[in-house]
């Protein structure tokens, strides 16, 4: 299940074609879903907006955890292996770009509050899974002490910062690919154990 809390976060480049969408988090949700789906990986994309949702509900930004978090307790009987809120960061083009083999790509970046354990662990195993292969492309893990992000509802939550706001969609399209393939492994790892 992949939601995006932020979805209005934007990507350079021109409108991806083949898409009725701006280059926005949603867009990239609907790739990697697509990726997945491929994969025999089941996934699918909250429709609902929380910007829509912040609205209707006379909410403000600062809010938009409190949007999410309704859609993500609505999905919560359908037992997820794998729960993701795809965001992408807004820091230099530098601190979210890495060329491999000639090629670029938007790094990632995970983001948890360390007093869930288990969403931490995942987090983990999920980036030590792209960093063996692709030593590059993970800007690591970033811990935080407040803020739950949703984590405290599901063991199985990751919040994944997908590149930044000068990276372009063919950039953020070519980590899909690796990101897709790192969470096969992940799943299948997170079954045996």
């Amino acid at each position: 299940y992949i939601y995006s809390t932020h979805p209005n976060e934007m990507y350079e480049g021109e409108k991806l074609e083949g898409y009725n969408l701006s280059n926005t988090v949603v867009l990239a949700s609907i790739i990697l879903q697509e990726k997945l789906n491929e994969l025999g990986i089941e996934t699918i994309v909250e429709e609902r907006s929380a910007s829509k949702y912040i609205k209707e509900h006379n909410l403000e930004f600062k809010d938009s955890y409190q949007a999410t978090r309704e859609f993500l307790k609505d999905q919560l009987d359908n037992d997820f292996d794998l729960i993701i809120d795809l965001h992408r960061d807004a820091v230099s083009k530098e601190r979210t770009t890495t060329n491999i083999d000639g090629k670029n790509y938007a790094k990632v970046m995970f983001v948890n509050n360390v007093n869930y354990k288990d969403n931490v662990a995942l987090a983990k195993k999920l980036n030590n899974i792209i960093i063996d292969k692709y030593p590059t492309l993970s800007r690591g893990i970033y811990n935080k002490y407040i803020d739950n992000f949703n984590q405290d509802l599901n063991k199985n939550v990751l919040l994944i910062e997908l590149g930044g706001n000068y990276n372009n969609i063919d950039e953020v399209i070519n980590t899909i690919d690796v990101l897709a393939n790192s969470i096969k492994e992940l799943l299948k790892w997170t079954k045996l154990n």
